[in-house]
């Protein structure tokens, strides 16, 4: 998925010159806009935002509705249909060429890149809910990775703990496996340009999803026993609560009711 965002944002950046994963970005360059008076482009980049958060509020959204198994399988479709929607829309706007010398057209175009976004915010939702790895941006992998080996040196060089280890290795992956896309993307867009590169890489972010779905099938049987037996635990504590503030309540009715008459 890293190499997958890594890709995806060059593309952007190339063609509408917004991020299509990163937040932190826009918010700087709606920010940016706005201390030029650039109204239109602080509310485009302020919908790029609003966009994706939509997307990952629709992951967790179908994710509950599917007791959060195979949503990234079911997403799948809607990713590549949301992908190759933008580049279909890019070709219209372009009356059929992608290239560097219609970059002004893409540029007054961005609004294009909306369903891009939706579909990218679904994708790292679903990263950051099983995996617990954020895969759309690399700035806070950097700080693990530079934390770690300051940890290890700093220490003697005695290790590290196995999970301090591990954290830092899965940031060295999602570095690499980014910026490898992004690398990717750049020489592509030298050599070929960007056309109908986000259909491609939809497909490659569908099967993925799927990837997904069938790699983690033993992770979402354990959550998913997990959820019944605290749903079972739950529903115990209720009712022993239930009955102690009944035996209670009965008790307390016994002490103020009035006297009988054979007493």
């Amino acid at each position: 998925m890293c190499f997958h965002f890594g890709f995806l944002n060059l593309v952007t950046i190339a063609r509408h010159g917004v991020y299509g994963t990163i937040l932190t970005g826009n918010t700087i360059l709606a920010a940016s806009s706005g201390s030029k008076l650039d109204l239109m482009s602080v509310g485009f980049y302020l919908l790029v935002i609003l966009f994706y958060l939509s997307g990952q509020a629709l992951y967790w959204v179908i994710d509950i509705k599917l007791d959060h198994r195979t949503s990234a399988g079911v997403l799948a479709p809607l990713v590549f249909v949301l992908y190759s929607l933008t580049d279909v829309l890019d070709y219209i706007a372009t009356d059929g060429s992608f290239s560097r010398t219609n970059a002004a057209v893409l540029k007054a175009n961005q609004w294009n890149l909306l369903p891009v976004a939706v579909g990218a915010g679904c994708i790292s939702a679903c990263g950051a809910h099983i995996d617990a790895v954020i895969t759309n941006m690399i700035t806070g992998h950097y700080n693990t990775i530079v934390s770690a080996y300051v940890t290890y040196y700093a220490s003697g060089r005695r290790g590290l703990a196995d999970a301090r280890k591990k954290a830092c290795l899965v940031s060295i992956g999602c570095v690499a496996s980014f910026s490898s896309g992004a690398s990717l993307s750049a020489a592509l867009s030298i050599y070929v340009g960007t056309d109908w590169q986000l259909c491609g890489l939809g497909l490659f972010a569908a099967i993925l999803l799927k990837l997904h779905d069938y790699v983690h099938k033993d992770t979402f049987d354990q959550l998913k026993d997990k959820r019944i037996s605290e749903s079972v635990r739950r529903s115990s504590q209720g009712n022993f609560s239930g009955s102690a503030r009944s035996s209670q309540g009965d008790f307390d009715d016994f002490r103020l009711a009035p006297p009988s008459r054979f007493d």
